[in-house]
């Protein structure tokens, strides 16, 4: 596991050094979340902003700051491959990782604070849905929402 995740951070830091040369071009404003059948209370208000780098390869880098469920502030840097796209909807699967400081223990998946970050974004006229399987103890899956907007050139 420790290999993987040396892998996964260098290929961030590949992803992140030319996505930051040319600049985000989308503003993601994260609302909240949904902890389906969750066993325990979360927070499902996450406000939180997230700079993201849609490239014309169908590649999405995303790094931004959060509200987590556990009512800390948390970071994480995300990439996603585009599924599908229309002149509307798009569909990405996306992986990543977010620091949960002091928490990271709490999910059976995490290596330290660091979470692993899995799942599916879909994106309609400007609002988001993201989903995330859960680790099947805490809870079965997580869905957040937001909205996002082209920045200006």
């Amino acid at each position: 596991m420790g290999h993987l995740f040396t892998y996964l951070t260098a290929a961030f830091a590949c992803l992140a050094t030319s996505a930051a040369a040319e600049g985000p071009n989308r503003l993601s404003v994260l609302l909240g979340s949904h902890h389906l059948n969750a066993k325990q209370s979360f927070e499902q208000t996450n406000p939180g902003l997230f700079l993201d780098w849609v490239r014309p390869d169908g590649v999405t880098v995303s790094f931004g700051g959060y509200r987590n469920s556990f009512g800390k502030p948390s970071i994480a840097a995300m990439a996603g491959l585009k599924l599908f796209e229309s002149e509307r909807t798009r569909i990405d699967l996306f992986g990543g990782v977010a620091h949960y400081p002091g928490d990271g223990r709490k999910n059976r998946f995490a290596i330290g604070d660091l979470t692993p970050l899995v799942g599916l974004r879909a994106e309609h006229r400007g609002l988001f849905v993201l989903a995330l399987p859960g680790d099947g103890q805490a809870t079965d899956a997580i869905f957040g929402f937001g909205l996002s907007m082209d920045l200006p050139r």
